[in-house]
């Protein structure tokens, strides 16, 4: 009597120690999966924080090649010109990037880009809970990616205090056909139009001021009028 109830008793303490054993390796894992859930999401907050902060660069950059430039592209003489010649600076100005592909699209008061850079390694030290962005191979990483961050950036000129190529070609025609240049010209939005009438020209000075070479200034230029008085 006595031995059964020993076997029974060791039996019962087996089997409890067994379940407290599958519980606590059923905690581990589960403590494992989350700790990994939350550096997954860790992960990908880095990936958006570095492709704003990439976003960002690229869109002042553009705001720059377009308040340095709008002038010179108007020398053009035509919308389709001008923005051509706004195109041509922003390939200049993105090729300090690293980039694998870029697409230009400008017209219609907009200037949107398409970009992808290349590869770059992004680390994450586990032991001491940091990132690092360009790590090596070779180092000692939990987790090691190759990422190609794809850019789209879109810069309107209505929102730079600026009218679209279109709009200054197409109000240049509608004026120089008509008696009263002077008011043909005082509805445009973005700039204070002055005619001259002994040069036959118009010069157009904006109303919003910009950075450039250091200095805070308007934009300005002249378009000559064809008109015959």
């Amino acid at each position: 009597m006595n031995k059964k109830a020993n076997i029974s008793i060791g039996v019962l303490v087996f089997m409890t120690f067994a379940l407290c054993s599958l519980a606590l390796l059923s905690f581990y894992i589960n403590s494992r999966e989350v700790k990994s859930e939350i550096k997954d999401v860790y992960f990908i907050n880095k990936l958006y924080s570095f492709e704003n902060e990439k976003s960002t660069e690229i869109y002042f950059a553009l705001e720059e090649v377009l308040s340095k430039n709008y002038a010179l592209a108007i020398k053009e003489n035509s919308s389709e010109k001008s923005y051509g010649y706004i195109e041509s600076k922003v390939r200049e100005r993105l090729n300090e990037y690293d980039l694998n592909y870029l697409n230009i699209v400008s017209e219609k008061g907009k200037i949107r880009i398409e970009c992808e850079f290349n590869e770059a390694n992004i680390g994450f030290l586990d032991r001491e809970n940091k990132w690092n962005w360009g790590g090596n191979a070779g180092e000692n990483y939990s987790i090691l990616a190759i990422y190609r961050p794809k850019i789209e950036v879109s810069v309107y000129f209505e929102n730079e205090g600026l009218n679209s190529f279109e709009e200054i070609f197409n109000k240049v025609e509608e004026c120089e056909n008509t008696d009263e240049i002077q008011n043909c010209f005082n509805d445009i939005e973005n700039f204070n139009v002055k005619y001259e009438e002994a040069f036959e020209k118009a010069i157009f000075v904006s109303k919003r001021e910009f950075y450039s070479n250091n200095e805070i200034k308007p934009i300005k230029f002249d378009i000559s009028l064809t008109q015959d008085l």
